[in-house]
């Protein structure tokens, strides 16, 4: 009967069912990167060199067991580490980040991975200046070019 007792204490203990997730190298590879940014699977199967399948069955674990969460643009998307994971698991992931950040795998995902984060400024940025542009004519055919902030503000 104890042990029984002590196997149910064990499987209701949040912080070991986050254990598990961080027991697979390519997940705790995953993490490093999402913790701070952003990725898409595509962006991820770039940066970890590997395989759709593969990334995307690691993240739905990571997903099952809370460790991140997706926003939607269109028809990508971009994952996270989660921002709400409670005191004790966000405690254990900074001991493990810790531990392995510096490994040499762990600083070639990070390597990897800036020219994907650079390439998506450029392109923010560039859809923004053309958005600016786009907005001023809209605005001048609207409201004339002359025009402040006046009639916005009503």
């Amino acid at each position: 009967m104890f042990i029984f007792e002590f196997m149910n204490i064990l499987n209701a203990s949040p912080i070991l069912e986050r254990l598990s997730a961080l027991g697979d190298g390519t997940r705790t590879r995953m993490l490093a990167l999402l913790d701070g940014s952003e990725f898409t699977v595509s962006e991820l199967c770039s940066v970890l060199q590997m395989p759709q399948p593969t990334v995307s069955r690691h993240l739905k674990t990571l997903a099952n067991e809370g460790w991140v969460q997706a926003r939607t643009e269109g028809r990508k998307r971009h994952y996270h580490l989660n921002p709400q994971l409670e005191d004790s698991t966000r405690s254990l992931w900074r001991i493990v980040n810790n531990e392995v950040r510096e490994l040499p795998v762990y600083r070639a995902d990070a390597e990897r991975a800036q020219p994907v984060l650079d390439e998506r400024r450029m392109r923010a940025t560039a859809f923004f200046s053309e958005s600016a542009a786009e907005w001023d004519r809209t605005r001048a055919e609207l409201f004339g070019s002359a025009t402040g902030l006046g009639p916005l503000l009503g």
